[in-house]
């Protein structure tokens, strides 16, 4: 039977479902635990993986440090795939994972989460952490389409275009306004959020990603919106005022945007894929070009070398020529970068500690993509967690 899942990098916690812990593979290995199923999607958070059935099942495994696997343990890893029981009779359809918890959306739009509850990103009001999976009961009346997690924050979308976000709001990767901001020269006082709230934006919601402290949204009309912690120049913008309307402040020397600032990318792009690493963001638009920025400490943005950049700027190798490789699907992990063409090529970047980029390669980094030359079947998806990638034949 044809293999289904591939994975590399990092076998801690047994993050690559192979039945074995803390044994990191250099180079595409086949996850074969689940060649007999056919899977729909599958999403790596830190040192976790969800992947779903076309059946609606829900499968986990990896570090459960705080019960984000959804079996029941606060603290117990799993090294193969197990179906989560606590989904039993539910048909998913979408998967969202953060740093340490996991979102997925059954077929009626229902969100449930588990996992981490730290800062309130599980939005059940409190800040426990959950081992099962349960409804976010502040969205159950509403439809949702499409959820992400980052670091302790939670974002969903509904059917109506519609963005909520809840959980830790430390740096403004919430884009909600800050408390105090009318109280004279006080300084603006960034309030977690327990229960999702929603988000005043000027269209609808198409996509959205999130990672660390802070967040993508991809608007109706390919307006592509940031917000969060700046640090790294991951909002792709410089450190200057907002102008009417957006306004941002200084907190222990880092700049930290209140609501959101656009991200303005040259030319005539229309972005078809969005995605952010810890301190670095990715865009592939609708022709296969990849644009990058951020922080380029280790390679990640793939201009061939370790310099942080402020403003969107594109990858030399994958635009020009006909024949360049055009991408599909753009993944970021921390510090390192998973991409998918069009013809099914594999191509990684970045940082390669526990030689997750799958390359014959020696070394802590690589500042330019390349392709991965292991040929894996009919894959048609890729995903990476904080020091892992996996790719997927999806159905």
């Amino acid at each position: 039977m044809a293999t289904n899942v591939w994975c590399w990098g990092s076998d801690g916690y047994g993050r690559l479902g192979l039945g074995t812990e803390d044994r990191h593979k250099p180079v595409p290995t086949q996850l074969t635990a689940l060649n007999s199923v056919k899977l729909c999607a599958l999403r790596s958070g830190a040192a976790h993986v969800i992947a779903l059935d076309t059946e609606g099942g829900c499968y986990s495994w990896g570090k459960c440090h705080m019960g984000q696997l959804g079996h029941g343990e606060m603290d117990e890893d799993v090294h193969t795939p197990l179906i989560i029981k606590g989904l039993a009779g539910i048909k998913v359809k979408m998967v969202a994972t953060g740093d340490s918890h996991v979102m997925v959306i059954s077929e009626q739009g229902t969100l449930y989460s588990w996992g981490c509850g730290m800062y309130g990103c599980q939005g059940d009001g409190t800040e426990r952490s959950c081992t099962t999976p349960r409804v976010v009961e502040a969205l159950q009346h509403h439809k949702v389409v499409m959820a992400a997690g980052g670091g302790f924050h939670s974002l969903a979308v509904t059917m109506e275009g519609h963005l909520y976000t809840w959980g830790r709001d430390g740096n403004g990767q919430l884009c909600l306004p800050p408390y105090g901001t009318e109280q004279g020269p006080k300084p603006p006082v960034r309030l977690n959020k327990k229960v999702p709230t929603k988000v005043e934006l000027p269209a609808e919601v198409k996509l959205i990603a999130a990672c660390s402290n802070h967040s993508l949204v991809l608007l109706e009309g390919n307006t592509l919106l940031s917000f969060g912690n700046n640090e790294h120049s991951q909002l792709g913008r410089q450190m200057k005022p907002l102008g009417e309307g957006v306004s941002n402040h200084m907190s222990h020397g880092k700049e930290l945007v209140v609501n959101y600032c656009q991200v303005l990318i040259e030319g005539d792009h229309m972005i078809a894929t969005i995605a952010t690493g810890w301190s670095h963001c990715a865009v592939a638009t609708s022709n296969g070009d990849v644009i990058t920025w951020g922080s380029g400490s280790c390679g990640q943005l793939g201009h061939g070398d370790t310099t942080s950049r402020n403003k969107p700027t594109m990858i030399e190798r994958f635009t020009g020529e006909l024949s360049r490789p055009k991408v599909h699907q753009i993944e970021c992990g921390d510090e390192h970068n998973i991409a998918l063409t069009d013809t099914g090529e594999v191509w990684t970047w970045g940082n390669n500690y526990y030689n997750k980029l799958g390359l014959p390669v020696d070394g802590d980094h690589v500042s330019s993509p390349r392709k991965v030359l292991v040929k894996m079947e009919g894959v048609n998806h890729v995903s990476c967690g904080t020091n892992h990638c996996m790719a997927a034949r999806l159905y």
